[in-house]
């Protein structure tokens, strides 16, 4: 028979499996959540094959802005796996979108943001682009293979269109792991600069490894086309 000890040390067994379970249920959930938001998002914006440099899609600005006033573009990177929105979070609500869908609610896997000082015209030297590394693949979660097996990279070009009517073609030109403090997560790598001296920069920013990490994957792409789109 069990002793007290025996009994004690089944019941919290059991309490833990219970409980991890049920953390384990919760987060699948809100992951499929966060799945059909931007799937359903994806619905809205047809995507058509290219007859030019980008890919035709059918934006409309005027009814994401009407879902999401913070809505400032949208972005394509078919090698990433990326058709999403970009929202920019304001002064008094930082860090905001980590846990907030596009449509509002609460959700783990956030949104795709830029920070409340960034050009939301994407003019700047280097404008940085935040989203999770999901597990799940979503969000920026796709883009650690693209840095574990490079041969992913087909295609290295990436795409912006913003809420203004512009639409802007980026090469990519590095793909790197770097710490969250340095001076690389903030400047272009020294043997892109001379490329990119008199073009605009995006860097698509992630965390990388173990959950706290302070590691970051970044893809820094350059600016090379900008147009007007109706």
């Amino acid at each position: 028979m069990m002793n007290k000890r025996s009994h004690l040390a089944l019941s919290f067994l059991t309490a833990f499996l219970l409980i991890s379970g049920f953390l384990f249920l919760r987060t699948l959930r809100e992951y499929n959540k966060g799945v059909e938001i931007y799937e359903d998002l994806q619905q809205e914006v047809q995507l058509t094959e290219s007859s030019g440099a980008f890919p035709d899609i059918n934006l409309d600005v005027e009814k994401l802005l009407e879902e999401n006033g913070d809505f400032c573009a949208w972005i394509y990177y078919e090698d990433g796996k990326l058709n999403h929105p970009i929202v920019q979070e304001s002064y008094e609500e930082i860090n905001k979108y980590l846990q907030t869908a596009f449509d509002g609610s609460m959700n783990s896997a956030g949104c795709l943001f830029l920070p409340f000082d960034a050009t939301a015209d994407f003019t700047a030297y280097n404008t940085f682009i935040h989203g999770h590394n999901m597990r799940n693949g979503s969000m920026f979660g796709s883009l650690k293979k693209l840095y574990r097996e490079p041969e992913a990279n087909e295609y290295p070009y990436f795409f912006i269109w913003t809420k203004d009517h512009e639409r802007i073609m980026y090469h990519v030109l590095a793909i790197y792991v770097t710490d969250e403090n340095s001076a690389m997560t903030t400047t272009a790598m020294n043997e892109s600069d001379a490329i990119c001296d008199s073009a605009n920069l995006v860097t698509l920013s992630t965390c990388y490894g173990a959950s706290g990490s302070e590691k970051r994957l970044l893809i820094q792409g350059s600016e090379i086309l900008r147009e007007n789109w109706d």
